[in-house]
């Protein structure tokens, strides 16, 4: 089932958390990757597709996705967002998460975020919307419960259950397990009371950093 995949691709992102530290390259996290993905009897899905060389997408700072890992060392101060993708039974399980623990302090931050993709379809579960709707799960604040809740029901459903949920977005059918899993293991491991939804990621974040400093035209 899926949620062995899921699991799997969980704990790996757990392992390469605590590994991710200062003068460590993005290459050995690959290495530690692909070892414990194959001790579990998966395959790193991404390895060798359409000419992929990494088992896992490791993107620092300003590096917007499906960064290919190699010799860049890890520094203090840096943001690494780290994607494993894991092939179990003939299930696919992906997910990603990005590393600031190094620059912000966890234990004393008083808001969780969570961006975009798996986060908002669990919102949207909790919500109970009909339909997807940005607007309303933009800033929408969920309860550790309700998400711990909705992971518990997306990891049992079938397949073709996911699909047919007004809400889920084709491309995330199969891998919204995963990524609800994921999140709900974030909140526990945080003792996080909850978590703030936001539409918009990094990549708004990146662009809007492009944009040259000066007076902005009206709208």
């Amino acid at each position: 089932m899926i949620a062995a995949a899921g699991s799997v691709v969980s704990r790996c992102l757990t392992m390469l958390r605590g590994k991710a530290r200062p003068g460590v390259t993005t290459l050995e996290l690959d290495e530690a990757a692909e070892r414990f993905i194959r001790s579990q009897g998966g395959e790193p899905a991404f390895k060798g597709y359409r000419g992929f060389p990494g088992s896992i997408c490791a993107s620092p700072n300003s590096m917007v996705v499906h960064g290919i890992p190699g010799p860049y060392k890890l520094a203090r101060g840096d943001v690494l967002s780290i994607d494993v993708g894991v092939i179990l039974d003939g299930w696919v399980a992906d997910a990603a998460i990005t590393l600031a623990g190094h620059t912000v302090p966890l234990d004393r931050s008083a808001t969780l975020v969570g961006l975009a993709g798996s986060v908002t379809t669990v919102a949207a579960m909790v919500l109970d919307l009909p339909t997807y709707h940005a607007a309303v799960i933009h800033h929408a604040r969920l309860a550790a419960a309700d998400v711990h809740r909705v992971t518990a029901t997306l990891l049992a459903m079938t397949s073709a259950q996911r699909a047919a949920l007004p809400f889920m977005h084709p491309g995330r059918v199969d891998v919204i397990g995963a990524g609800a899993l994921v999140l709900s293991e974030v909140m526990e491991r945080l003792g996080a009371e909850s978590v703030v939804v936001s539409e918009h990621d990094i990549l708004d974040g990146i662009a809007w950093s492009m944009v040259p400093a000066g007076p902005r035209i009206p709208r």
